[in-house]
């Protein structure tokens, strides 16, 4: 009898441990669950948070952008660093032009009849033609993109100037920066077809693909890079702006290189060259 009841007390033991384990394991699969929802919950919330932050992040960047491009517009003051051609490094490229290229170009024209005066004059020329042309059709390409773009009931009009937002020309001016190597590559063949008709050199046709290059990319600045060809023969010159060229004077004989500004009524970014007439 004792025996029987030491089993049934037995019995009832194991039955608590296994409903105790039980209810044991419930609770575990339970939290288990929990730290399994948890973190699943955690996780989309991590990626809401990602999705926001990209979100913002973008948003932030279109209005930096924004914000630049409207700073930008029409302010050459603030320029953009990245930007291989902007003001300050055109300027220097169109000095070592002046230094290398046109150097070049002149001795190529030595074994010709003319003397330095008249090949300097030539050079210059040349470069005097080659900027008129690229402000004229850089104007009327930036005229007639703006019009494609807002006016196109207006294509078959003659471009004229026209009033339009900053959003959309700091967006053409973009474009023409972009397409830039197009627009030189087709003024190039409108130099050497209806400007330039003599055979040229290497030497000289160097000298030439280096003036369409620079000049163009000073026209479609915003606004556009002025270059100024200095006062006429015997006329006073500001030695501020122009340096003499092989002696010193007061008053101009010929020209030799344009003095380069920011823009029109700008400050000045290098000197121009010129002979004086000796004193």
């Amino acid at each position: 009898f004792r025996l029987s009841e030491y089993q049934n007390e037995l019995d009832q033991l194991k039955e608590k441990l296994r409903m105790k384990d039980d209810a044991l394991k419930r609770e575990l699969l339970e939290l288990e669950q929990r730290i399994e929802e948890e973190k699943v919950s955690r996780q989309k919330a991590e990626t809401r948070f990602d999705l926001e932050r990209i979100e913002k992040e973008k948003v932030l960047t279109r209005l930096s952008a924004y914000a630049g491009e409207k700073l930008r517009l029409n302010n050459p003051g603030l320029a953009d660093l990245s930007d291989e051609n902007r003001p300050n490094k055109l300027a220097e490229k169109f000095s070592e032009l002046y230094d290398n290229a046109w150097t070049d170009a002149l001795e190529s024209l030595a074994d010709t009849n003319q003397n330095e005066e008249s090949q300097i004059q030539y050079l210059l020329q040349t470069l005097r033609v080659i900027y008129d042309c690229c402000m004229e059709f850089s104007e009327r390409q930036r005229t007639r993109l703006i019009l494609d773009v807002t006016k196109p009931s207006t294509l078959k009009d003659k471009p004229h100037e026209t009033d339009v937002p900053g959003r959309i020309l700091s967006k053409v001016i973009d474009l023409q920066k972009q397409t830039a190597s197009d627009a030189i590559a087709d003024m190039t063949n409108y130099t050497l077809n209806e400007i330039i008709t003599s055979a040229c050199d290497t030497s000289m046709q160097k000298y030439i693909d280096c003036c369409i290059e620079y000049c163009w990319m000073m026209a479609i600045q915003d606004p556009p890079m002025k270059l100024d060809f200095g006062p006429a023969q015997n006329e006073k010159f500001d030695k501020e702006v122009f340096r003499c060229y092989t002696i010193t004077g007061e008053k101009v004989q010929f020209m030799v290189w344009p003095a380069v500004f920011l823009h029109k009524n700008g400050p000045l970014v290098t000197k121009g060259v010129l002979q004086p007439t000796a004193k």
